[in-house]
């Protein structure tokens, strides 16, 4: 019988499969399954749109989320970069700041995901503008 473990991946349209198959946490799943001596159950509490405080605000209303996870994954940051949001960057390594130190006093291993590199021009509908790349 297989050892279970469980993780939850954190993080906006990019955790969630914006513009591919399917998100990360069900690659992720797969992956762990294929390379481990477990079988990996993530749940993706990604959201389409959301910043580094909306994420902050609904991990501490809803701590049910993420508080029988042993692993995470957090990828936030996109849609802080964006010209309407533009978070400050003080202002997004506090905030940041505060949701790993809720995940790992929740005593979740935590890997941070990197900001895949953006294509300018690749689609017109892209949300991006110029300066994006430079803010990211």
């Amino acid at each position: 019988m297989p050892l279970y473990e469980h993780g939850v991946c954190f993080g906006d349209s990019l955790t969630f499969g914006a513009r591919s198959r399917y998100g990360l946490a069900e690659g992720l799943a797969d992956c762990m399954n294929n390379t481990t001596n477990k079988r990996w159950l993530f749940r993706c509490e990604a959201t389409n749109g959301e910043t580094v405080l909306q994420i902050l605000r609904r991990l501490d209303q809803k701590p049910w989320l993420w508080k029988d996870a042993t692993f995470c994954t957090l990828l936030v940051g996109t849609n802080d970069a964006k010209g309407t949001v533009d978070t400050p960057v003080k202002i997004f390594r506090m905030l940041y700041g505060q949701i790993l130190d809720r995940l790992v006093v929740g005593k979740l291993m935590v890997f941070p995901g990197l900001i895949p590199d953006i294509q300018l021009g690749a689609s017109l509908a892209s949300p991006y503008d110029s300066k994006c790349p430079g803010r990211i």
